[in-house]
């Protein structure tokens, strides 16, 4: 599998676990779940493929094959990171400590299908896949919709000012389905 010969070739060593994140459509309620109402998306067969590995220390350093760039943050850092991309995650990191969450070093690959820009949730899907995996690695213990308000407050962070759709249906998606979603409760 090529994520697991990338993840080797840019850091010395196997992954220790394989995750995949979709990217999502919106079939019915456009822009209706920031104003606390139904929406009725469905995930895609479109998303990212990450190689994860644990570290030792308090390093998030990872790769990305769409942008062909190494970036890392320190989970104690509180400045900013230069990489765009990787600014979903640093939310992510920093939601999870304002909720007093314990999390350690994570090396990653990812490799996306998701064409950037085109409205198919490629940010959410970051925030998303990363949380979930955070949350695998660490046992943290968040449940589905814990993991999307997470990664809904992780975009936040890092300056957009979305809903929860996209969040909650890349955390709790089931292939051939799509979801319909109360904004408001969460109820689904």
């Amino acid at each position: 599998m090529r994520i697991i010969k990338l993840f080797q070739e840019k850091f010395g060593r196997k992954p220790e676990k394989l995750f995949w994140s979709p990217g999502r459509v919106n079939l019915i309620g456009e822009h209706t779940d920031y104003h606390d109402g139904y929406v009725m998306p469905t995930a895609i067969n479109l998303g990212m493929t990450w190689a994860v590995g644990k570290r030792d220390d308090g390093l998030i350093r990872g790769y990305t094959e769409k942008f062909g760039e190494m970036g890392q943050f320190r989970i104690l850092d509180s400045q900013r990171t230069k990489f765009e991309w990787l600014l979903y995650l640093q939310g992510v990191v920093e939601v999870l400590k304002r909720k007093k969450k314990r999390i350690g070093g994570v090396d990653f690959a990812i490799s996306s299908t998701i064409p950037v820009g085109s409205g198919l949730s490629s940010s959410s899907s970051l925030a998303t896949g990363f949380t979930f995996i955070l949350n695998e690695l660490f046992e943290i213990g968040l449940n589905g919709k814990e993991i999307a308000k997470t990664a809904c407050e992780a975009e936040w962070w890092y300056g957009t000012t979305g809903g929860i759709m996209d969040q909650f249906c890349i955390a709790n998606s089931q292939k051939g389905f799509a979801l319909l979603l109360d904004a408001r409760s969460l109820n689904y």
